[in-house]
């Protein structure tokens, strides 16, 4: 029932969903952070030992070094460090100020066309596009790529990037013209292009 019991599940995309919640909870949840520490220290699985560096982090436990093992994780680009770069992806969001060095590296990842591996699908690059958009604050340099892959040929990518942009607000008002764009050439996707322009413009949104 408690996160913190999750923990043990056998199933480990039930231990990376409970990661998760806790790593949203962020210091409320500093009472689980020993069960997060001995899942670290037991785990094999570079996604699992990814994911508790994030949590811990995200906890206010050992945040450093935590981070940096989050942080080398996501700058593996080896095949066999594959798992643990997409975990480092969808956990770095967690990091906080820490996690602003690797907006570069999910700059790069946006090139990354590979399927994640994970239950849910999709390819890395759309992971990358919707978590620039999470940490947007810190990822204003994503702005003009994200605004690039609007164009997309494939549909997941396009959604994604419309998505993250719309995250952006205001800031990201060099992407109106191809979110318009993007209404009229992609219909499929314009629901998604349209919420993203009604955040960038605001003022502008019409009922």
């Amino acid at each position: 029932k408690k996160l913190g019991e999750t923990l043990k599940d056998s199933q480990m995309s039930v231990r990376l969903s409970a990661l998760r919640g806790l790593a949203i909870m962020g210091p409320k949840a500093a009472a689980a952070a020993p069960d997060v520490k001995a899942m670290f220290d037991q785990t094999k699985d570079a996604s699992a030992k990814v994911a508790t560096a994030a949590t811990l982090a995200a906890l206010g436990s050992n945040a450093d070094a935590n981070a940096k093992v989050v942080l080398d994780a996501l700058k593996d680009r080896t095949p066999a460090g594959k798992s643990g770069r997409v975990a480092a992806i969808d956990f770095v969001e967690f990091l906080g100020p820490k996690g602003r060095p690797a907006v570069p590296e999910l700059i790069e990842a946006l090139k990354d066309k590979s399927l994640t591996g994970r239950p849910s699908g999709g390819q890395v690059r759309e992971r990358a596009a919707k978590v620039l958009g999470r940490m947007a604050s810190a990822a204003s340099a994503a702005i003009r790529p994200l605004t690039d892959a609007l164009k997309d040929s494939e549909r997941g990518m396009r959604e994604a990037a419309a998505d993250a942009l719309g995250m952006f607000g205001p800031d990201a008002v060099v992407a109106a013209p191809k979110l318009r764009e993007m209404i009229r050439v992609y219909p499929e996707s314009a629901s998604i292009a349209q919420m993203a322009l009604d955040r960038i413009e605001p003022m502008k949104k019409t009922d």
